[in-house]
């Protein structure tokens, strides 16, 4: 039976516990919580030195998070140990704890980290750190002291210390879950500003032009994208149009696309002629392409005054042409390779006339490559056959084809962008 004394040091140590149990979960932050633990788990044990190690996901190593004692920081400098390996490798590698009197009578224990730090281990009490059925490190204490003396570590110490380490590994894995939580709230707020970054690279509306109807839909299947679209005046009576893709989605794909939309608008109002600025594009392009990416584009110049379109594929999907009451159709043109892709590629000018009452159609490939939640395309077939026969506005015309692009596939089945631009010319409002 415990003497006075005993059970009088039993009820101080609960007490320690309980008190820390309720100081530990009071920060949030993990460097904190793991100091508070450490500097707990010393004055609980009586021990000489403490350590807590996490184990790392990639390698399946244990890591020292932080170390007290006289050693302390240079354990956490130098320790790595694979699972499986040394007393704290087993523990972590078996989940079960380890309680020893002197160490290097375990073949189990490695003098390694002894011989580089000058420390002396001797008696050691190592437990697994387990939260939600998962094993998140191990953590140690040794050298128990008494009266200046090392002394064995009990199978009380052992039951203490087991409770404390369930405690300390609840409080470590609610401070990862809240730096988690930190960094997507920052990665949020940081799209937020790269997506208002990003959409002052595209035109805020359409210009209005007599004679036509401009409208335009842009929507990333990220917070940001590689798609792009833009309209602006070269003449009084010529209107440029732009709609094109980067590959890849993301962050990647929405800055190699503001670097292209900037070199497009500095070289259109030097060069022209569709076909030699498209070229010149091209060689940029190939020239700064490192990971492979690539840009495709429809780039053309409208007349204002017969409404003549002379435009240049690159590898873009093609144009569809819509007559209210007759059909919704391909436009049949020639196209060269996407930009980037090789040096001095060769494109061709297309021309078309735009008749009254008739709309262009250019997209990227999200609007025809959208997909059902059982995993089928939506195509371009559809367009035929889902639009009435009746005349619609650009607007109207431009939200009828989005509405059922979502339709079709939901709005969370997304896994490209989606760009839509609609030009149509007005009947009786010539310019």
């Amino acid at each position: 039976m415990p003497s006075p004394e005993e059970l009088q040091t039993r009820i101080e140590r609960l007490e320690k516990l309980v008190k820390i149990s309720t100081l530990i979960p009071s920060s949030l932050d993990i460097d904190t919580v793991l100091v508070q633990i450490l500097e707990a788990a010393g004055e609980v044990m009586d021990a000489g030195g403490t350590s807590i190690m996490l184990l790392e996901e990639d390698t399946g190593d244990l890591l020292c998070q932080q170390a007290t004692g006289r050693v302390g920081k240079l354990v956490c400098q130098v320790y790595r140990l694979p699972k499986g390996q040394g007393i704290a490798g087993w523990v972590a590698q078996n989940g079960q704890p380890v309680r020893l009197e002197n160490v290097y009578d375990d073949p189990r224990f490695s003098p390694e980290m002894d011989k580089r730090t000058g420390f002396h281990t001797q008696s050691m009490l190592c437990v697994p750190l387990v939260a939600k059925d998962r094993l998140l490190g191990v953590a140690q204490v040794v050298n128990k002291t008494r009266q200046k003396q090392v002394v064995p570590f009990t199978s009380e110490d052992e039951e203490l210390f087991t409770l404390f380490a369930q405690q300390a590994a609840i409080a470590i894995d609610n401070a990862r879950l809240h730096r988690s939580l930190l960094t997507q709230e920052r990665l949020q707020a940081d799209l937020q500003v790269a997506r208002k970054i990003q959409q002052s690279f595209l035109p805020e509306r359409p210009p209005e032009v007599p004679g036509l109807e401009l409208a335009a839909y842009y929507e990333p299947s990220f917070q940001i994208g590689g798609d792009f679209y833009d309209f602006f005046h070269l003449r009084p009576d010529e209107l440029a149009l732009v709609i094109g893709d980067v590959s890849g989605k993301g962050t990647s794909a929405a800055l190699y696309m503001a670097r292209f939309v900037s070199d497009l608008k500095i070289h259109a109002l030097q060069e022209r002629d569709p076909v030699r600025l498209v070229q010149v594009l091209n060689d940029i392009q190939h020239e700064r392409s490192r990971f492979g990416m690539f840009i495709t584009l429809i780039y053309g110049i409208l007349h204002l005054r017969t409404f003549q379109l002379d435009y240049v594929c690159a590898g873009h999907p093609p144009l569809f042409r819509y007559r209210p009451g007759a059909s919704c159709d391909t436009v049949q043109g020639e196209s060269g390779f996407p930009l980037g892709i090789f040096e001095e590629a060769d494109y061709r000018l297309n021309r078309l006339a735009l008749e009254p009452d008739e709309s262009l159609i250019w997209y990227t490939d999200g609007v025809v490559e959208a997909q059902s939640r059982e995993g089928r395309l939506i195509g371009s077939d559809w367009l035929s056959r889902f639009l009435e026969a009746k005349t619609l506005t650009a607007p109207q015309l431009a939200q009828k084809i989005v509405d059922e692009v979502h339709r079709f596939g939901g709005q969370e089945s997304f896994y490209d962008d989606i760009t839509l631009m609609v030009l149509r010319r007005k009947r009786g409002d010539e310019p």
